[in-house]
């Protein structure tokens, strides 16, 4: 479609123009950003957060609370008899069984 000089394009076309302009204004933003965030990664300006494989950094606090627990020391046990088990007893899940051996 040609316009003569002093005619107006339709609305609808004039709304798709603007559109694409904007869309291609923030793409050609998101570029030079990229590139001047990539320009001082390269120099060494800034630091790009990387803490993958190989690197020795921690992520967040290390605290007391997140670390795994270990368990207390117990009293010594007594020594092994040398008599064979005959029944076994674990209270905590109401076993209480003879130990037959064949």
């Amino acid at each position: 479609m040609t316009l003569e000089p002093g005619q107006q394009g339709s609305s609808r076309a004039m709304r798709w123009n603007r559109l694409s302009l904007a869309i291609m204004g923030a793409g050609i933003l998101s570029l030079v950003g990229a590139g001047v965030l990539f320009a001082l990664i390269l120099t060494g300006t800034v630091d790009d957060g990387y803490s993958g494989p190989g690197t020795t950094t921690t992520f967040g606090k290390i605290d007391d609370e997140f670390l795994t627990p270990q368990p207390s020391p117990t009293a010594d046990l007594p020594p092994p008899s040398e008599a064979p088990i005959s029944r076994i007893s674990i209270p905590r899940f109401e076993v209480d069984a003879p130990i037959i051996v064949r």
